[in-house]
């Protein structure tokens, strides 16, 4: 177990002080911040609040650059291991089933850790100068007809950034797992980074071919509107997502032993 800690603290210094995971959240925080750049006029009326640029933010696809984002900081780190045969000298300090796993807990943590950071950073960016919610602003009451609207009707404004926050967190935890799976099969850092916006097109397009229940819907879960309420939708996704995590994971440390045992 020691020697577990040691690895993951390892994978986690990498992965958390990389290149890969600032580029991850400043390039989130700038796709946030294209997104409301149309938004000039409203800004300068005075009616405009963290709020709205946050709902207008998350309604344009620019936003969709997130599931390469959560890929950038760890789940390349496989590529370049085997690239450069780094994981012999990785394996021999340890083994190879340990080594697996790290990888996959830190890939998870360091993508959704990169979204989530970039999100908080756009909220605390408009919050210098505009209120949280202004609930006196004429969308106010069209934003809290949307889903999580709930938790602003009822004055917990703060549980709804959150709310919304781990929901896009967790789904990046699990493209970024995901991507970590894919460089266990073809070792291309462009293949692995490319991947999961191949993946969540085509979620979206067999989700609306599917007719599943939304609890079942891979689609409702990573956008945490799979069940009737948004406290029990975050709860659900984000349980979902780890299991998600947790499967791909282990065919992901399945395929690293099957590629070491074999050359």
């Amino acid at each position: 177990m020691k020697e577990f800690v040691g690895i993951l603290r390892m994978d986690c210094w990498r992965a958390f002080t990389s290149v890969g995971f600032l580029l991850a959240v400043f390039g989130m925080l700038l796709a946030l911040l294209f997104n409301t750049s149309t938004e000039r006029a409203v800004m300068d009326s005075g009616e405009a609040d963290v709020l709205y640029l946050y709902v207008v933010a998350h309604f344009q696809s620019f936003l969709v650059l997130y599931v390469i984002l959560a890929a950038l900081p760890y789940a390349t780190s496989f590529c370049t291991d085997w690239n450069y045969q780094f994981i012999r000298f990785a394996v021999i300090r340890s083994n190879i089933k340990k080594y697996g796993i790290s990888r996959v807990i830190i890939c998870a943590l360091s993508g959704g850790a990169a979204v989530a950071l970039g999100e908080l950073l756009f909220i605390l960016f408009f919050r210098l100068n505009l209120p949280l919610v202004n609930t006196q602003n004429p969308v106010f009451e069209s934003i809290c007809s949307t889903f999580y609207g709930d938790l602003l009707v009822s004055g917990h404004f703060i549980a709804y950034f959150a709310s919304r926050i781990i929901v896009i967190s967790s789904a990046a935890a699990v493209f970024a797992v995901l991507a970590l799976l894919i460089s266990t099969y073809i070792t291309n850092v462009f293949v692995t980074l490319g991947f999961p916006l191949v993946a969540f097109y085509s979620l979206i397009n067999l989700s609306g071919q599917i007719g599943l229940p939304k609890w079942l819907n891979l689609y409702s879960i990573l956008f945490g509107t799979c069940l009737e309420t948004p406290t029990a939708s975050v709860i659900y996704s984000f349980f979902s997502c780890s299991l998600l995590c947790v499967l791909l994971g282990v065919l992901a440390v399945r395929k690293i032993e099957r590629r070491l045992e074999h050359g």
